[in-house]
């Protein structure tokens, strides 16, 4: 594979190429490539940013769909990425979240009061760099209808959560383009998401013994972890705190859901929620695609969903999610085979972003 001014430029045979002396070569022979992973679910610019940055990208996360951070930040960090060949990932931002005069989180987001307000922010949110537009419940319905009438009309995806039956619904209704966290389920919303193509981020890392029995598991706290997570962030996740196996049984019971919601035709995505306590930017997101597969999901299938389906949610899988002529160069190098064990996407020898190399073994020294 040649990358050249961060694309994919050919993938083959050299033979028969002109490849410019001063190339930078690796030699991945016996590894296995895979597309650059993104995290659907993050909120990256209230972390330390140096730590966020370079965890995501030594875990192979060359791309987050930020969903509810300073716009600002967002775009410093972004225009950062693209100009340097500093270990910062791609980022795609809702910037701000849209809420009402009651809002959930006081004055951290945009307090929107009328129809006109609302279309005037969908609009100047694009022309500063939002990727897509992000409601929450705070929202009135008939301000938020009209929010996602002007994003439709731009072309914007839209995003909130799905957290009741009435949000459900009256959100597919209007053209939500996915739904955050795990909402309540039954055979009608079921068919209503996968016959609207509304998309499902349920964030399973957030809810449940999954993160408990992982950080339970000494294995989990090798070397990469601790020297990439903050002392204070492990602590949190209270390492070696026993999971009853009667608890994590029930837990694997109630996620085995997804496949039946995979099956159906919902789209899924993979996002981690991460910032919230216990959740960490990078080790997490593979914990997410390990938790899928534990539900009945086929590894590829799980790969899907953190590369080009991620991409797709948030318009890029012309330049993303995939490994093919012409796309940016973001490539994951493993020492095993995902398709054999998702766990193996955490055996990262190399990560490459935009055609820039980064050693994860070699970035904290």
């Amino acid at each position: 594979m040649m990358i050249d001014q961060g694309r994919i430029r050919w993938i083959g045979s050299e033979n028969g190429r002109s490849i410019p002396a001063n190339t930078v070569r690796i030699n991945g022979a016996g590894r296995y490539a895979i597309p650059g992973i993104m995290d659907s679910h993050t909120h990256t610019a209230w972390s330390n940013q140096q730590i966020t940055e370079d965890s995501l990208i030594a875990y192979g996360v060359t791309s987050v769909r930020d969903t509810g951070s300073r716009l600002d930040v967002i775009n410093a960090l972004r225009n950062r990425g693209d100009s340097t060949n500093l270990p910062i990932p791609r980022y795609f931002t809702s910037g701000d979240i849209f809420e009402g005069m009651m809002p959930l989180w006081g004055d951290a987001f945009l307090e929107i009061t009328d129809k006109e307000e609302a279309r005037e922010y969908v609009r100047y949110w694009k022309d500063m760099g939002a990727s897509f537009i992000k409601v929450y419940a705070s929202l009135p319905w008939f301000v938020k209808t009209e929010v996602a009438a002007e994003a439709n009309r731009l072309g914007m995806p839209l995003v909130g959560h799905g957290l009741s039956v009435e949000e459900i619904v009256r959100s597919v209704n209007f053209g939500i383009t996915s739904l955050e966290h795990g909402p309540p389920l039954n055979d009608d919303i079921v068919k209503l998401l996968a016959a609207s193509g509304t998309r499902l981020d349920p964030t399973l890392i957030v809810f449940g013994q999954g993160t408990p029995s992982k950080m339970a598991d000494p294995a989990t706290l090798d070397a990469k972890f601790r020297t990439f997570i903050p002392e204070d962030a492990v602590a949190a996740g209270r390492p070696g705190r026993p999971v009853p196996d009667a608890q994590r049984s029930a837990w694997i019971s109630s996620i085995s859901t997804y496949k039946k919601l995979h099956d159906t035709g919902v789209k899924l995505l993979d996002g981690t929620d991460a910032l919230m306590t216990s959740v960490f930017f990078g080790p997490s997101v593979h914990w997410e695609l390990q938790f899928y597969h534990l539900a009945g999901l086929a590894p590829i299938d799980v790969l899907r969903m953190a590369t080009i389906d991620a991409a797709e949610a948030v318009g890029a899988s012309s330049d993303l999610g995939s490994l093919e002529v012409g796309k940016l160069g973001d490539v994951v190098l493993l020492d095993a085979n995902p398709l054999d064990d998702v766990a193996n996407t955490m055996k990262i020898w190399r990560v490459i972003k935009g055609g820039n190399v980064f050693d994860p073994a070699m970035m904290r020294k």
